[in-house]
């Protein structure tokens, strides 16, 4: 899931996302009696003090035919630099008057994991399985996320132990 900027922002930006996010989970997951639902979701949180993403879109960026010049290579050595120095392990600077926190570059990465729990009491929607429709919730989810403003795409294997 991608970050969505909040700092800074007027008390109405902060309802509406948290309206957003409100309705969302609302609607996303059917609604079951009591406590008789089968959704669990996980969220884990992890800061990176990396700014090789940066690096890569930069890179990314060069257009092909601009690939391999002088100018690119003298760029990209620059960038390198620069994202290493802003995701040095003692920070940039430390804010001594607010928050006594260091400041570096860095990530957070939020991923979401999704279950759905077969329960043999629950009857399935006819001619559905448990996994279909975890795989209807879970496009939904991520259709949603996108219109509160936050961008989510399904992880495999591999994306996810990165």
């Amino acid at each position: 899931m991608s970050p969505v900027a909040s700092e800074a922002k007027p008390e109405k930006f902060l309802e509406k996302l948290r309206d957003g996010f409100q309705g969302l989970f609302q609607d996303t997951f059917p609604q079951y009696r009591d406590n008789e639902s089968p959704w669990i979701l996980q969220f884990y949180v992890q800061d990176e003090f990396s700014m090789q993403y940066l690096y890569n879109m930069i890179e990314g960026y060069i257009q092909p035919t601009a690939e391999g010049s002088e100018f690119s290579e003298s760029y990209k050595a620059m960038i390198k630099e620069y994202t290493e120095w802003l995701a040095k392990p003692e920070g940039i600077f430390k804010d001594y008057k607010v928050t006594g926190n260091q400041f570096y570059g860095g990530q957070r990465k939020v991923r979401v994991v999704m279950y759905r729990q077969h329960m043999h009491k629950m009857a399935l929607r006819r001619g559905r399985s448990a996994l279909a429709d975890l795989e209807q919730v879970t496009t939904s989810f991520i259709a949603k996320l996108k219109g509160v403003g936050v961008e989510a795409k399904r992880l495999n294997e591999d994306d996810f132990n990165q």
